[in-house]
């Protein structure tokens, strides 16, 4: 079994018990790309990767002892604890058991990511980030190569866990951002920021063609981040142009009915995309603000039903700082807002740090993600846990060093924080 994992990551040392660990783990955040069947996705988890975590924990103590004491991570801890209380003395839905289990896997995940993306792990938070990418771009493909076999018109549907346009959409954004942050360093091959500018481009075009508009928002605000954070400026300079430019023929289009800059084609398409489609997500928002208020303190219980008339998706505040405030009350979220505000700080006092770059770059767009889709902060083996608990974990997994900002960037060196 050793040289098994050897073969696969040779350049660690870890023993086999914490290696086969994070190479399950690994697997888990790829597989949810793949797997569509809840079974296989579910045994991935609960059959692997929690029994190799436990079993690591056991074999070496180290990897709980290890974990960052921070602001960050004692927020992580009172959140969770805070939803086992409100669940045990407040909610009484009769679904306090399930709230419990769902609270107790999140948090295990959190503490997994943790781990695996601690400094003496840092081979294998570079394959991870590696994984999630090629995975991300090879089945945006398929997904691309099933739409089109089908011959649909409709929205495309990503295959794997998330088989939705709105969270299947956000989860293979991050497969895209993973590779931009990748094209844009100048310590990469050429050869392989030519892959990670193919991955971009094909995750791109099946974010189109999945019609959401959330997730595409949210997909252009992070890759805006991420090209400021890593100084690129010509390219910034020219996307924001070119933005500026189509954003006032868009206008332009709409009051005369024609383009200046013959982009009809192009606006009827847009039009189509955000115009055409009623998301009714305001009516939500200011359904779950009102009934927030009747219970600010206690909230509704993370049970509790949300429906609103005339829209039958509506099943959560579609919101998840506004859900959080609606189901655990105001201090629910801002126990949620502690290790979220913690992260980004951490990332943005290490912006320059090529692993914080890309930690900040996750983190505003799991922010802006969750702000159109979602509602409960605390869920079952699902996407949620890759699109916003991910990027936390991986901020406070390495808090602020003290090392200098230029250090250089190493591969498998686990003395750096900034290495990955």
């Amino acid at each position: 079994m050793r040289r098994f994992l050897a073969s696969l990551l040779p350049q660690s040392d870890a023993p086999c018990a914490l290696a086969a660990f994070y190479v399950l783990f690994i697997y888990f955040l790829c597989s949810q790309y793949i797997l569509t069947a809840s079974f296989p996705y579910n045994l991935g988890f609960y059959g692997l990767l929690l029994p190799s975590f436990l079993i690591a924990c056991w074999r070496t103590p180290d990897i709980y002892r290890r974990l960052p004491r921070s602001v960050g991570t004692y927020g992580l801890l009172a959140f969770f604890l805070y939803i086992f209380l409100h669940a045990a003395i407040v909610a009484h839905t009769g679904s306090d058991v399930r709230t419990f289990y769902y609270t107790l896997c999140t948090g295990l995940f959190v503490a997994m990511a943790l781990a695996c993306f601690h400094p003496r792990a840092a081979v294998y938070g570079e394959v991870a980030l590696r994984s999630l990418m090629l995975t991300a771009a090879v089945t945006a493909f398929l997904s691309l190569v099933v739409y089109a076999w089908q011959g649909e018109y409709g929205r495309l549907i990503p295959i794997g866990r998330a088989h939705n346009p709105i969270p299947g959409s956000s989860l293979q954004a991050i497969g895209a951002l993973i590779a931009l942050w990748y094209g844009c360093r100048r310590d990469m091959t050429l050869r392989f920021r030519l892959v990670c500018l193919l991955s971009v481009v094909i995750i791109g075009i099946m974010l189109y063609f999945a019609q959401s508009r959330g997730p595409i928002l949210a997909f252009l605000a992070a890759c805006m981040v991420a090209l400021f954070v890593l100084r690129q400026w010509r390219l910034l300079s020219i996307l924001l142009a070119a933005g500026l430019a189509l954003v006032a023929d868009y206008a332009y289009f709409g009051l005369h009915g024609h383009s200046m800059l013959g982009l009809d084609g192009l606006h009827h398409c847009a039009g189509e995309l955000f115009e055409a489609r009623n998301s009714f997500r305001l009516p939500i928002w200011q359904k779950a603000l009102h009934l927030t208020l009747e219970q600010p303190f206690l909230g509704h219980g993370l049970h509790a039903r949300f429906s609103l008339k005339g829209a039958e998706g509506a099943v959560n505040p579609h919101n998840l700082f506004l859900g959080t405030a609606y189901y655990t009350g105001l201090p629910g979220l801002l126990l949620l807002l502690l290790p979220l505000g913690a992260a980004l700080i951490t990332s943005l006092r290490q912006r320059r740090d090529p692993y914080h770059a890309l930690c900040l770059v996750l983190l505003v767009h799991g922010i802006a993600a969750v702000m159109t889709n979602f509602g409960q902060p605390v869920k079952s083996p699902f996407p949620l846990w890759t699109i916003y608990w991910l990027p936390i974990a991986m901020a406070l997994a390495r808090p602020v060093q003290k090392a200098s900002v230029g250090q250089a960037y190493s591969p498998g060196s686990p003395s750096v924080a900034s290495t990955i």
